[in-house]
């Protein structure tokens, strides 16, 4: 029996179930009908995405109505990363179904899902191109670094314990 006395990352789980011969259990791929295409990202272009806001969206979210505060005919698809925010809830919304609303025109799910998945690339592609790590955590000095901080600053020897 094999037991964990660390912590181990999951992808060395994988890998060590992988060798023991259950990975195809770990990861077992869905069924497609014959003839069924998966979406892939390559299929979808910037010019074809925005030809899909143009016909489902622009109607709505335009810069004359700004229905929910959101403005796709002035969206910019050659730069996804710079309006991140919008594109995220736009991505959202599409893959849940709640956009287009109910009673309007939509796209055929392999459209819908075709474009939410090059959305969610390209969102993917800006953000490992510029990552935002946060701002930097604020840091409470121990006696040793303080008074290593008052000699470097002051010239001055002190007991910071004291």
């Amino acid at each position: 029996m094999f037991m964990l006395s660390r912590v181990i990352p999951c992808g060395v789980i994988v890998v060590l179930a992988a060798g023991y011969g259950h990975a195809g259990r770990l990861h077992a791929a869905a069924p497609q009908a014959p003839g069924a295409q998966a979406a892939t990202p390559a299929a979808v272009s910037p010019s074809s995405s925005q030809a899909l806001l143009t016909e489902y969206c622009v109607a709505c979210h335009n810069e004359k109505l700004k229905t929910a505060g959101l403005m796709l005919d002035k969206a910019d698809l050659q730069q996804v990363g710079a309006g991140a925010e919008v594109w995220e809830k736009v991505a959202l919304k599409v893959r849940s179904g709640a956009m287009p609303p109910a009673g309007r025109r939509r796209p055929d799910k392999l459209t819908s899902e075709r474009f939410v998945t090059w959305l969610e690339s390209e969102l993917d592609r800006a953000a490992a191109a510029h990552p935002n790590p946060g701002r930097p955590a604020d840091h409470r000095l121990n006696q040793v670094e303080y008074s290593n901080a008052i000699r470097d600053l002051l010239a001055l020897d002190i007991n910071a314990g004291s």
